[in-house]
Parts: structure tokens; sequence; C-alpha cells
């Protein structure tokens, strides 16, 4: 039997404060700040904050567009 190939890198809708900590090379106080500041949304599920990763990756991007974030 053949066995499914699956990828090696699945893309997240998702992150918590910590992979965003990874992704921005940041401290968790700086990715609250970009919360308190609404930059990055935060949504609950369950006990869990996480934050969506289109935001991240819109944030990024204003960062290299030079746009004020």
């Amino acid at each position: 039997m053949l066995k499914k190939a699956t990828p090696t890198l699945v893309q997240r809708k998702l992150c918590t404060i910590g992979d965003v900590c990874g992704q921005l090379s940041v401290g968790r106080s700086t990715v609250y700040g970009l919360i308190d500041g609404g930059t990055l949304r935060r949504v609950k599920v369950g006990a869990r904050a996480l934050i969506p990763q289109a935001d991240v990756d819109a944030f990024v991007a204003s960062l290299l567009d030079g746009a004020p974030a």
C-alpha cells in the first residue's frame, strides 16, 4: 500500500503568543504591546489566546513597505 504524502510544513491560521514572538524575534511584552495598540488581534479559543497569522503577515508587510505599523 502506498502512503499518502503529507506536507512537512503546515500553515496555521492562528498562532500562540510564543509563536509570534519567534516569528518576529521579539519578546512577549512587544507582542502584547502590538495587541494593545490594535496592530494584532487576539482571539480566545478556550483558555488560549491566539493571534491570526494574517495579522502577523500584514504587520511584517507594513514593516517591509516602510509604512507605520
